[in-house]
């Protein structure tokens, strides 16, 4: 395995020749928190000269399909080259379909939750310092084929992290349509206060990037997803739904 200091006197000199992937993401790995100037040098090489590019490998992507979609769909997401995504955790296309999560098969994706961090590193007149940003996101894919990043809390768990999103109220959920969902319950139905790009036709309720979803029945109302505040300027940029 090649030491983290051999990594970066390549990485001083630009070469790449000879480091496989799977060295690169131990070497990752053992850098991730930390806030040292080769840690930090390390890091952006990675992200700027290989990181990218290695989730086109189908080994990789089976092994971490959250970072795949992330780095696969940045054009969707916004820009990605100065953040460094990780998997914490992910859940199979067929268990998306269940509650707490109501991914219809359509969308033939599983949901991951990743971090990305991105570091900005300040040089004074004597020394150095390095300044990080996480942030957590939901990722997959929508039943139109479109990928989605959602803004979260820290969260371990995909489960945590919808829960989160729906107040404590996931399992209570009887039907979703992407950042809305109708829970059984007393109370105004909410069909005025739906988020951009909800709107009632009729009996349903439509979306362009969603199936259309029956308006609140008796004894049903709507409750609308949250999303974590960005920090700072953010590590990407999340989609609307």
């Amino acid at each position: 395995m090649i030491s983290a200091v051999a990594l970066d006197s390549i990485i001083r000199n630009s070469s790449i020749s000879g480091i496989s992937r799977g060295e690169i993401i131990s070497i990752n790995d053992r850098f991730r928190n930390s806030r040292s100037k080769k840690a930090i040098r390390i890091r952006e090489w990675i992200s700027q000269h290989f990181q990218n590019g290695m989730w086109a490998d189908v080994k990789l992507k089976k092994k971490y399909p959250a970072v795949s979609i992330v780095h696969l769909a940045a054009d969707e997401h916004g820009g990605i080259d100065n953040a460094y995504v990780s998997q914490i955790d992910w859940i199979s296309a067929v268990e998306a379909q269940s509650a707490p999560y109501f991914v219809l098969p359509s969308a033939n994706c599983g949901i991951g939750l990743v971090s990305a961090v991105s570091f900005t590193e300040y040089r004074g007149k004597f020394k150095g310092w390095a300044s990080s940003c996480t942030e957590y996101f939901l990722v997959g894919r929508n039943e139109a084929g479109t990928f989605f990043a959602h803004r979260v809390t820290e969260s371990n768990s995909v489960e945590e992290a919808i829960n989160w999103i729906w107040g404590g109220r996931a399992k209570q959920i009887v039907r979703r349509q992407g950042d809305i969902a109708i829970i059984k319950g007393a109370g105004p139905k909410g069909l005025d206060k739906l988020p951009f790009g909800h709107t009632v036709q009729g009996d349903y309720i439509v979306h362009d990037t969603h199936p259309s979803m029956a308006i609140p029945g008796k004894g049903e109302r709507i409750i609308i997803g949250r999303r974590a505040a960005q920090k700072g300027n953010g590590t990407f940029s999340q989609t609307r739904d």
